[in-house]
């Protein structure tokens, strides 16, 4: 849960750093003190990767802390299909799940049972599914 509020407040702090730097852009291009004509481009290309940092990052974990809190997690079940270049995201299904990777180590083929949170799929707990079958033997 540290690693989580943790990758959630860097996260934040790089989307008001983009603020910081597009609002920068404004004010001189506002006062007229851009030397150079490029930069008039910059406030645009700024705001979109800033737009894409907050609706890709900040927003679905905003609304995850609420579940976070509460450890209210969606279940799933699938076998992993690949894992993230960094280790710290897995593909089960169509769907990427994205978790702490100083915690759990998955491999490829891997059967998991996988606690998320529903909006930025952070997965809280990563355990084994194993088949009734063979445990019987």
């Amino acid at each position: 849960m540290v690693y989580y509020f943790l990758n959630f407040a860097v996260h934040s702090l790089i989307s008001l750093f983009l603020l910081f730097i597009m609002l920068h852009y404004v004010s001189v291009l506002r006062a007229h003190k851009a030397k150079r004509g490029f930069v008039f481009i910059f406030p645009v290309i700024i705001t979109l990767v800033f737009l894409f940092q907050v609706t890709s990052s900040v927003i679905p974990r905003a609304l995850d802390c609420i579940y976070i809190l509460k450890s209210e997690y969606t279940v799933s079940v699938g076998t992993v299909q690949s894992v993230g270049y960094l280790n710290h995201s897995i593909v089960v299904g169509d769907e990427t799940y994205y978790f702490n990777p100083f915690a759990f180590k998955p491999q490829k083929g891997d059967e998991l049972i996988i606690k998320y949170t529903p909006n930025s799929r952070y997965a809280i707990d990563l355990e084994p599914a194993f088949d009734d079958q063979t445990e019987s033997d």
